[in-house]
């Protein structure tokens, strides 16, 4: 229970202490006067961010302390463990102060805590109601929020395990995905691996070919030149005995030798021409051979060879500049292919996980539903039940539920359910303001005012099996008066029976119900603006009520009457008001 809130240097606030008690405490005053302002406060001790230029001298730190009682609630003990901390047998002090740096300093009795430890242990000190949740729940994602609230702790428990198992289930559905296409993209290289090393292997390059093939192509294609010039060639070797080259070589051979015979000296002269002529002899059989080889021509036509030019420089295009380059990579490729063949993906244990999973799930969500739908009754009861209270007699609350179209789909033994993180159903409230009307989403069907009087009865509800012992509401009467206020304020009351209430309000009606009465006033000293608060005692109250109604101020003695009338009635203690008083 929230025991004492101080505030010091934030927004108009200069320095501010309140002293909460239990029950139902009412918070009053004049538009603008710096109610919000509390919230606000008590909102940065529950980890919100705070706003730039929320000091009121910049030069000063913010800080809010929160007084608390443990209360009795065993999960509040857990938090705290979980925080390196013991649940304090008494009161604890928790701090927040906010450095002009920026920085933050919070503790708890002392002991230093982060800004996020703060949202955790909130959730189990204070539930704070504002018109924000009101305009929350015509959003139909929050419903079934409301609907755990509500919950047994059976129901959260299984919930629990099935928001694990729909996790894993969604990660492995992700992996299989992931897993597919890799699979896929193996297949797909490896098809093309394949299709490259088929295509360079069937060529069956040899290293020097290409050398080979440039010559032979020279060779071919020069063709009938070449055996022009071997037969003119061969012509001024053989054309007859005494004009050809070799006729030539015999007669001069046969004077050497007759001047060998005449002269010794002349040996060398004829040696040396023997050697002459036999090499042209030997020329003359090496151009006989080379003609006849020209003659018996190449295995391979000219178009062969070409064609086989043309099958290299298409590899040479697509895989290297050379032929030892295309072999080099027909190797690279044929090393991934081996590496790809050692992955192994295999989809046959992601698809039994998945399978298994989505069984548990089925399952699961299967029960969720059940108690889904116990909860749902007992939600729909208690909540019209507060609704006929509120001036809604004839008001019709339901929860619907739809199938999902959308999220994962589980398949196990021939159902197929589409899961959504809440289950295989969406919650969503329905309403009709009358028994005439047929019950239609919310959000679509209800006015302001009944939508506030909705979210207050699922505020009684909440708050009547939560251990939080402090609600607070801020203006919760919006789109409220008349008769319905008398009702609202009798339900207030209700709630704060068994744990304390902070209303913030401006219905007098609320205000004559409250055990402790603060009044927000704001004013101004030497040009400056300053929030203070009061603690009203019983005369002051009815004051502050009688101003709530109305009354003018030069007229205390009348507002102390309306204010007394009026708190009779609402408690029960008159049954009319006197219309005829003047206000």
């Amino acid at each position: 229970m929230l025991l004492e809130l101080s505030i010091s240097n934030f927004a108009i606030i200069e320095q501010l202490q309140i002293a909460f008690s239990p029950g139902l405490n009412v918070i009053t005053g004049e538009t603008g006067a710096g109610k919000s302002i509390l919230l606000a406060a008590l909102g940065l001790l529950c980890g919100q961010r705070v706003k730039s230029g929320a000091a009121r001298s910049p030069e000063k730190p913010i800080w809010v302390e929160a007084l608390f009682s443990p209360g009795t609630d065993p999960k509040l003990g857990e938090a705290l463990i979980n925080l390196g901390l013991e649940k304090p047998e008494e009161e604890f002090l928790i701090r927040r102060e906010i450095l002009p740096t920026g920085r933050n300093r919070v503790s708890l009795n002392g002991h230093l805590l982060r800004v996020g430890d703060l949202q955790t242990l909130s959730a189990y000190l204070v539930n704070v109601h504002s018109q924000f949740d009101t305009y929350q729940l015509l959003d139909s994602r929050t419903h079934f929020d409301f609907l755990k609230g509500l919950a047994q702790e059976e129901f959260k428990d299984l919930f629990t395990g099935y928001t694990k198992i729909y996790s894993q289930y969604r990660e492995l559905v992700k992996r299989r995905e992931t897993a597919e296409q890799r699979s896929l993209e193996i297949e797909r290289t490896r098809e093309h691996l394949e299709s490259e090393i088929n295509e360079i292997s069937i060529v069956s390059l040899r290293i020097g070919e290409e050398e080979e093939l440039n010559r032979e192509h020279q060779s071919l294609a020069n063709q009938e030149k070449i055996a022009s010039l071997l037969i003119e060639l061969k012509q001024s070797l053989d054309r007859g005995e005494e004009n050809s080259l070799v006729g030539v070589t015999h007669r001069i051979s046969a004077l050497l030798e007759s001047l060998k015979c005449l002269d010794d000296s002349a040996d060398s002269l004829y040696d040396s021409f023997e050697d002459l002529r036999i090499r042209l002899e030997e020329f003359c059989d090496g151009i006989g051979n080379y003609q006849s080889r020209c003659e018996q021509g190449s295995e391979r036509s000219l178009d062969d060879v070409e064609s086989r030019i043309g099958e290299v420089e298409k590899l040479k295009r697509k895989y290297g500049i050379d032929i030892s380059a295309i072999l080099s990579y027909e190797k690279e490729a044929a090393e991934a292919l081996f590496e790809l063949g050692k992955e192994q993906i295999s989809l046959e244990k992601l698809d039994k996980d998945i399978e298994e999973s989505a069984a548990e799930l089925i399952k699961i969500s299967g029960k969720l539903l059940k108690m889904k739908k116990r909860a749902a009754v007992i939600l729909e009861e208690r909540v019209n039940s507060v609704l006929k209270r509120l001036a809604l007699p004839g008001a019709q609350f339901l929860v619907n539920f739809e199938c999902n179209t959308s999220g994962i789909v589980a398949t196990y033994g021939g159902d197929t359910l589409n899961l959504g993180p809440e289950g295989s159903e969406k919650v969503e409230f329905y309403f009709s303001s009358h028994q005439s009307q047929e019950p239609a989403p919310l959000k679509t069907i209800a006015s302001g005012g009944e939508i506030s009087r909705v979210m207050l009865a699922l505020k009684a509800c909440f708050a009547s099996i939560h251990s939080i012992q402090s609600f607070i509401f801020d203006e919760i009467d919006t789109g409220i008066g008349g008769e319905t206020a008398h009702d609202l304020a009798q339900v207030l009351t209700e709630v704060s029976k068994d744990r304390q209430s902070i209303v913030i309000t401006h219905l007098p009606q609320i205000a004559v119900c409250a055990q402790e009465h603060f009044k927000v006033e704001r004013e101004t000293r030497a040009k400056e603006v300053f929030t203070q608060i009061l603690c009203l005692s019983r005369e002051q109250a009815r004051e502050e009520v009688g101003r709530m109604m109305g009354v003018r101020a030069s007229d205390s003695q009348n507002r102390q009457k309306m204010a007394k009338i009026l708190e009779e009635q609402v408690r029960g203690e008159s049954n009319s008001l006197d219309t005829s008083s003047p206000a």
